[in-house]
């Protein structure tokens, strides 16, 4: 969203919250609250496709990793298609995380978070509570040598 008489961009626009209840799980559904990774290497939640305006965004996603979860190879991505950025989670280390991801958007997009199973996993659960995201900056092209 942006202030049409001058083009920046509105307060809803700089920063909200994405609750687990808006993210989409594996199969499409509604993001449970206790995620099963026992399968194949694939997105655990991602969503919820809420626009994102041109600029540097951050998300700050917030899930506890049970022991048998975090002995899973896990990257945090957030962005839009088809441009996303990725962080992976400390293998090992169980409980609660708060992961950061920044993102620069050049285009407006659908945004969203997603977590992602890099390899097939036997057992563990993941709790996601939710992101908060906000705009921090206008987009500033790369510079290149």
């Amino acid at each position: 969203m942006t202030d049409d008489a001058q083009g920046e961009p509105t307060a809803a626009d700089r920063s909200s919250w994405w609750d687990r209840e808006i993210f989409l799980d594996s199969d499409g559904g509604h993001c449970p609250s206790v995620i099963d990774v026992t399968g194949r290497a694939r997105y655990l939640f991602f969503g919820p496709y809420l626009p994102l305006s041109p600029g540097r965004w951050r998300a700050t996603v917030t899930l506890h990793l049970c022991p048998d979860a975090a002995r899973c190879r896990l990257a945090l991505q957030f962005g839009a298609e088809p441009d996303y950025d990725t962080v992976d989670l400390e293998f090992g280390v169980d409980g609660d995380h708060v992961v950061t991801v920044e993102h620069r958007r050049a285009e407006p997009g659908l945004g969203q978070v997603r977590l992602w199973l890099k390899k097939a996993a036997f057992h563990g659960e993941v709790r996601l509570s939710g992101a908060a995201v906000e705009r921090i900056g206008d987009f500033e092209p790369a510079i290149s040598d």
